[in-house]
């Protein structure tokens, strides 16, 4: 009997995802002894502040897990597919690692890491939008259940561990709740959360089927009463906020990169999720809908003269550089879609062709 025939049998849904997702679960793997060693003090560095390993795990994690995906979904053999997620984890893991002498941002390392993991499976001509959505919704009900796992686990393990030494006066070591809860955000959290991702990566989202299931009523009140609402009303001061800048001619010292990073990232989620509901939302979710994209071009262009006033003043850094990449990203999308009249569509094959 082979090792993984062994390992279906002891553990069937964890073996499949370890079969899956090799380079991923390795690098969780890896994470887990590092961080054990690190608490026993077998290693120095500790969690210390500065310490890079923890962030550049974190980064290879989602890194390899996005070259899993991106091979699954073009069929690669297992071989390439595993040099794929090599790969890439290693370029995320060193950016992460060597971040002063390379001079990159963890924060926009993960800003980019995160939203590559939501499409990697679909960087391909014949992707679909509905499939997309679908397959972002699981990957994000996979992430949220594998913390609420990882807390219990750890939380349960503590108790265990508190309840002995009160009870029987045990006398485990002091830092066996470290040990508990490196392990769970290491380890059990990421394994049990790649046991849930979405094998199917061409079930497209039907509202039809789904519309009456709690899921489709709790997301479909989040984005029509909640997030869109919420985005209108951020848009509306940040133009109110542009147009206070034109009458006193002075922009503010530090503030328009991050105001214009949040309304951009919170908006583009709220389009995407709110996707499904394009034609049978709220009217103001359609409004939305229709024309989120063009409120963008007031802000672009506010983000454009502060990133040269700054860079001008202070010279480029890594964030500076993060934002500007931010503004290029939304002035493209804006262009897109005044191409496309508002019918965006993930697929190469459709962006080309400008078909519906």
């Amino acid at each position: 009997m082979s090792l993984a025939d062994r390992l279906h049998r002891l553990v069937p849904d964890l073996s499949a995802s370890l079969l899956r997702f090799p380079i991923a679960a390795l690098t969780a793997i890896f994470l887990t002894v590092y961080a054990n060693l690190d608490i026993a003090s077998e290693i120095t560095g500790g969690f210390e502040s500065g310490n890079q390993v923890y962030l550049s795990g974190a980064a290879a994690f989602i890194a390899a897990l996005a070259g899993h995906f991106f091979a699954q979904a073009r069929k690669f053999e297992r071989p390439i597919e595993a040099l794929i997620a090599i790969f890439a984890a290693a370029i995320a893991g060193g950016l992460a690692f060597w971040d002063i002498e390379l001079r990159s941002s963890h924060l926009f390392l993960f800003a980019g890491l995160l939203p590559l993991l939501m499409i990697a499976g679909f960087l391909r001509g014949d992707a679909r939008q509905g499939a997309l959505w679908l397959f972002n919704l699981r990957l994000g009900l996979a992430a949220l259940l594998a913390l609420i796992v990882a807390l219990i686990f750890a939380g349960g393990i503590s108790a265990i561990i508190e309840s002995l030494n009160f009870l029987f006066n045990v006398g485990l070591p002091s830092n066996a709740h470290e040990h508990v809860w490196a392990t769970s955000a290491a380890l059990i959290g990421p394994l049990y959360g790649l046991s849930l991702l979405p094998t199917n990566l061409e079930e497209e989202v039907t509202l039809a089927g789904t519309g009456d299931t709690l899921l489709a009523r709790g997301v479909s009140v989040l984005v029509n009463y909640v997030m869109v609402p919420l985005a209108i009303i951020y848009t509306l001061i940040l133009h109110a906020y542009a147009v206070k800048i034109l009458i006193n001619g002075m922009l503010p010292d530090g503030q328009i990169g991050l105001m214009v990073t949040i309304f951009a990232l919170g908006g583009t989620a709220s389009w995407l999720i709110a996707w499904p509901w394009r034609d049978t939302g709220t009217w103001l979710l359609r409004f939305f809908m229709r024309f989120w994209f063009w409120f963008t071009i007031v802000p672009v262009i506010l983000l454009a003269i502060a990133i040269r006033e700054r860079v001008s003043t202070y010279g480029m850094t890594p964030d500076r550089y993060g934002i500007i990449i931010v503004a290029i990203w939304l002035a493209l999308v804006a262009v897109y879609l005044a191409i496309r009249r508002n019918r965006a569509d993930i697929s190469i094959r459709q962006t080309m062709t400008g078909g519906d």
